[in-house]
């Protein structure tokens, strides 16, 4: 598949049965030297784009023109909000996993044999960072001592280039969080773990830090964390979501406990608070409520 052109979170997602674009149906079929038809069914998907892709395309197209409006290219930005009403809509929803099925889950983790699926998806659900910041964590990022997680750089497999490191989402992506004292635990275990595999490959190993990677050091694909979940999810019984319903679960578990919508912000990496009560504003009407019972009851 090196050569193919083909990620490899792509080439996971066909592997496990996922939904990929025709163009990567093809390429991999190509690769494999077999028919497109007898691997791959066709089926039509046809749905409105959700209302934060569209509103990512406009502030793309806002920007190159404002440019261009600087360097007197043009004469107007036709992106602006002179040119374009606001965008209206409702934001995709995503599925996530209630309180009962998260335990549920870390319950199944606990009990799990292969370290790496684990360790990698503990993390995911205690501190809902991204897959890519995931997987570019490094051993110099967890400071055991203060109990805390450093996000400083992130893992995207890019088409016809491979893996490669780079900075996270946005400039508030780099962030300082605290752990709690039972992911601490965990990963004081997983290090044990890691330290024994390290001299296990010896000169195999590729002289590295990454917390999670493939048998001789080298990164892995962000994708690959997506089939180690639902592998699990699947023999747990457990709704299957993706990697990103987690990061949304561990967020929604913190709302729905009270924690600030500012404090979660920040946590979250979010670039301005208004993103995050834009996307949880139905937990957060749920929470209103629960305030207005709470204040109610003081005064019976």
């Amino acid at each position: 598949m090196k050569n193919s052109g083909v990620s490899r979170s792509i080439f996971y997602s066909a592997k496990s049965g996922h939904n990929i674009t025709i163009e990567n149906a093809k390429m991999i079929s190509e690769a494999l030297g077999a028919k497109f038809n007898d691997i791959f069914e066709v089926v039509e998907d046809c749905h409105p784009y959700a209302k934060e892709t569209i509103s990512k395309h406009k502030r793309t197209l806002h920007t190159i023109l404002a440019n261009a409006k600087r360097e007197r290219l043009i004469e107007h930005n036709f992106a602006s909000k002179d040119y374009i009403l606001p965008i209206r809509g409702e934001n995709k929803e995503v599925r996530i996993l209630n309180d009962v099925e998260a335990k549920q889950l870390v319950k199944a983790l606990e009990n799990e044999q292969n370290y790496q699926w684990k360790y990698s998806l503990l993390i995911s659900i205690f501190m809902g960072i991204r897959r890519g910041e995931l997987a570019g964590l490094q051993w110099e990022d967890i400071d055991f001592d203060n109990k805390t997680m450093t996000i400083a750089r992130s893992v995207q497999d890019i088409p016809k280039y491979g893996l490669i490191i780079k900075d996270p989402k946005t400039e508030t992506s780099k962030r300082v969080l605290s752990m709690p004292d039972k992911l601490v635990d965990y990963l004081k275990e997983y290090k044990i773990w890691w330290d024994k595999r390290k001299n296990y490959f010896g000169d195999r190993w590729k002289d590295t830090k990454m917390l999670f990677c493939n048998e001789n050091g080298k990164l892995i694909s962000p994708g690959l964390f997506r089939v180690w979940l639902q592998k699990i999810l699947f023999r747990e019984g457990l709704p299957i979501v993706t990697l990103h319903s987690i990061r949304h679960t561990n967020i929604t578990l913190q709302l729905m406990a009270g924690v600030d919508m500012k404090i979660v912000s920040v946590r979250a990496g979010h670039a301005r608070a208004s993103t995050t009560s834009d996307f949880y504003s139905h937990f957060i009407k749920n929470s209103d409520i629960h305030a207005s019972e709470i204040i109610n009851k003081i005064f019976e």
